[in-house]
């Protein structure tokens, strides 16, 4: 329920009334290690705690979620974390292709700009979309709650998504150049390099040219 005061001043004192009842009900409780006191009970017959705050601004209020329960609320805002989630796996899943696409099968600079910019896109739509599905599906009452939940998605899910594409990397077999030059060792016919011999059968070491 909202109470409206002819004055700011009896707002105030209102709120520190019911400020100090509550203090006193948790102080009581603490220092005598008894049940706390609280004596906002009489005030609301007897039976329920009154709590009192102070009132949102009203353009903080979304006055047509007002209708909507917190259980709704909290299911509308879970769904549109679980798609948030879905697009954001897609998105992880759309670089580490770009990028693996980029290494095996490199066709130049063609291939490198529509990979840098599947890249930058599939990082972008996390933000762009972000606020349209809070502001579409979540139920928030407030404005305030709506903005700072909508900046915690958009946090969450960007990291999300650099963590995940970076840690794919550990998981993928990169290929590695192939050595220049002739293997170790040659064939008896073939002459080795001038000053080096087979050390080991794997690789070169110095020494006296085979004759």
């Amino acid at each position: 329920a909202f109470v409206t005061f002819v004055h700011a001043a009896s707002a105030a004192r209102c709120a520190r009334h019911f400020g100090r009842i509550r203090r006193h009900a948790r102080q009581h409780g603490l220092a005598s290690g008894e049940v706390a006191v609280d004596f906002r009970m009489a005030y609301w017959r007897g039976a329920a705690k009154l709590e009192v705050r102070r009132a949102p601004e009203p353009s903080d209020v979304i006055w047509e979620n007002l209708a909507a329960t917190g259980a709704q609320a909290l299911s509308w805002r879970l769904r549109t974390s679980l798609l948030l989630l879905a697009l954001s796996l897609g998105s992880t899943s759309l670089i580490v292709l770009a990028n693996t696409y980029a290494v095996y099968h490199s066709a130049g600079v063609l291939t490198t700009l529509w990979t840098t910019t599947l890249i930058i896109a599939s990082n972008v739509v996390i933000f762009a979309l972000t606020p349209v599905l809070s502001l579409r599906f979540d139920r928030h009452h407030h404005r305030s709650s709506q903005h700072v939940h909508m900046l915690l998605k958009m946090c969450f899910f960007q990291c999300f998504n650099t963590i995940a594409a970076a840690s794919t990397f550990f998981f993928v077999l990169w290929p590695t150049a192939e050595p220049s030059g002739p293997h170790c060792p040659l064939p008896a016919e073939k002459a080795l390099p001038p000053g080096l011999s087979c050390a080991d059968g794997t690789g070169w070491g110095a020494g006296q040219p085979r004759l």
